[in-house]
């Protein structure tokens, strides 16, 4: 897979693109402009690849959120980051064993996700539907049952690692911002990576993104 410009140069890149906040590297490696909607759709994936495992064999899983986020400060959490004051999550469970679907189990998948990027875990709200066919009005992100790889249990949110190949000039805030939404989860990629010197780096290293 080719590798992304440096993000630091993105970030520069994208700072006054519209209402862009720097880059968001996907699930699938590509790296967009970070805008209230790509952060909805990639929260949405996030959600899917969580409440993966929890489904039924051979079921698919869809997931809708109705809100956009906005970016910046909370009265609990001062950083600018994106964010929800309040969120409806739509999760739907298609296919010939959806009925055995446990709705309490992908409810709490979902809100662990939702947690860090909402200001009052009160105002989650997940509503999880399951049939033969079920389908979620878009805004919606599908992916099939079983397909991603699933973080330890006791991680806060569930996103799966991953390998990045570093370019010259990537800082470890930036990497960050990039896979993470924010900048101050830094010392998980430092803590993943103790033989490498971020302070030097000169390209091509792999760099260890652990989930989160």
């Amino acid at each position: 897979m080719r590798s992304p410009l440096p993000l630091c140069v993105l970030v520069l890149a994208l700072a006054s693109c519209g209402d862009a906040r720097g880059v968001l590297v996907t699930g699938d490696g590509r790296v967009v402009p970070v805008t209230a909607e790509a952060y909805r759709d990639e929260t949405a994936l996030t959600i899917a690849a969580a409440v993966q495992p929890a489904l039924p064999p051979g079921t698919t899983v869809a997931v809708a959120i109705d809100e956009l986020p906005r970016f910046g400060a909370a009265r609990r959490d001062p950083a600018d980051r994106w964010r929800w004051a309040e969120v409806h999550a739509r999760v739907a469970v298609s296919g010939a064993r959806a009925a055995e679907t446990d709705a309490a189990a992908i409810t709490a998948l979902a809100k662990r996700v939702l947690s860090d990027k909402t200001d009052r875990r009160d105002r989650i709200h997940v509503a999880v539907t399951s049939g033969a066919e079920v389908a979620v009005a878009a805004p919606a992100a599908a992916a099939p049952a079983q397909a991603a790889p699933v973080a330890p249990s006791d991680a806060p949110r569930s996103v799966a690692a991953r390998t990045y190949t570093a370019r010259v000039g990537d800082t470890l805030a930036d990497l960050s911002l990039a896979f993470y939404g924010s900048p101050d989860h830094w010392r998980l990629i430092r803590d993943a990576n103790p033989t490498i010197d971020f302070a030097a780096l000169a390209g091509g290293e792999a760099i260890v993104i652990p989930a989160r």
